[in-house]
């Protein structure tokens, strides 16, 4: 009776971990195609807000009110994603 318990229990355990193991996998996917989504965001307002500083040479539109508003949010935008971008490298970082 007490062998039967026992082979129970490992069952029991072997499949919890196989349930464990799937789930990390698929947890680590998930965060590695979120990691690449927010990188190639950022990427992508960067170049963007490289335009159109390039556009606005003279800073016609930049000393703008209303335009000028779109150059400040581009520029906090990129600057927050940096910061945020920057406290997970130090986090990777530290973990090795």
């Amino acid at each position: 009776m007490s062998s039967l318990v026992l082979y129970i229990i490992i069952c029991f355990l072997i499949v919890l971990l196989v349930m464990l193991c799937y789930i990390t996998f698929n947890l680590l996917r998930k965060n590695e195609i979120y990691e690449s989504w927010i990188t190639n965001f950022n990427d992508r307002a960067r170049k963007t807000y490289d335009e159109m500083k390039s556009i606005d040479e003279r800073q016609m539109f930049e000393s703008d009110d209303e335009v000028g508003i779109i150059f400040d949010e581009m520029k906090n935008l990129i600057t927050e994603l940096n910061d945020k971008l920057g406290e997970l490298d130090a986090e990777e970082n530290d973990e090795e």
